[in-house]
C-alpha cells in the first residue's frame, strides 16, 4: 500500500508541476508586474518579485524599459542604479540570505511613445540568467473626453433622450416633410 501512496503522490506532483509550467508561473525567477495601460507623461510604477530558488547565494537583476522612457532614479528600490549607457535598471550583487523578494522603481513615458511599449529584464541566481516573467508589454491609455468635448456629447445625447421621450409620450409630435402627407395623424 505504501508504494501507491507514494505513486499517487508523485503522480499529484508532477501534474501539478506541469500546470504550473503551463499557465507561466515560474518555479523560481522574477515576476514583472505593470499596470494595464499608460498615458504618455505620467509616471508608471513598476514592480517586480523575485523568487529566489532554494541554494541560490547569489542574484542580480536588470530590467530595461522601452527607448526614450525617462527613468525616476530616486524612485529606484534597494540600492539599485540606472545604467545610462545601456538604457538599464540595475540591482545586485546580493548575497543569501539578503537577496530582495520585491525590486521597483518609477519610469515615465515620452509624449510620442509608441504603444505597445515594451519592457525586457533578466535575473541572474548565481550566474545563470533568466528572462523575466509576467508583464513585458503596456499599452496606452485611450484619453477619455474632458472639457468642451464632454460638454458637447453630453449636450448631444441629453437633446436626443428628449427628443425620444417626446416622441413616445405625445402623440401629437410628428414630422413633417415639405409637400409630403404627415408622417403621423392626429388622433
Amino acid at each position: 500500500m505504501a508504494l501507491f501512496e507514494r505513486t499517487r503522490r508523485t503522480a499529484f506532483a508532477v501534474s501539478f508541476a506541469s500546470f504550473i509550467a503551463a499557465i507561466g508561473v515560474p518555479a523560481s525567477g522574477a515576476v514583472r508586474d505593470l499596470p494595464d495601460v499608460y498615458t504618455p507623461g505620467v509616471t508608471v510604477p513598476v514592480l517586480i518579485t523575485v523568487d529566489a530558488p532554494p541554494g541560490a547565494t547569489v542574484a542580480a537583476m536588470e530590467d530595461a524599459p522601452p527607448p526614450g522612457w525617462v527613468v525616476s532614479i530616486i524612485s529606484i528600490s534597494d540600492s539599485g542604479s540606472f545604467d545610462a549607457q545601456t538604457g538599464k535598471v540595475k540591482w545586485g550583487l546580493f548575497f543569501a540570505p539578503s537577496i530582495p523578494s520585491i525590486l521597483s522603481y518609477n519610469v515615465a513615458p515620452p509624449a510620442n511613445a509608441p504603444a505597445p511599449a515594451c519592457f525586457v529584464g533578466t535575473v541572474s541566481f548565481g550566474g545563470a540568467d533568466t528572462p523575466m516573467a509576467g508583464d513585458s508589454c503596456i499599452t496606452v491609455a485611450i484619453p477619455a473626453l474632458s472639457g468642451w468635448g464632454l460638454a458637447v456629447t453630453g449636450a448631444l445625447l441629453l437633446t436626443s433622450a428628449t427628443l425620444v421621450l417626446r416622441r413616445g409620450r405625445n402623440h401629437e409630435t410628428r414630422r413633417m416633410i415639405p409637400g409630403a402627407a404627415p408622417v403621423s395623424r392626429w388622433p
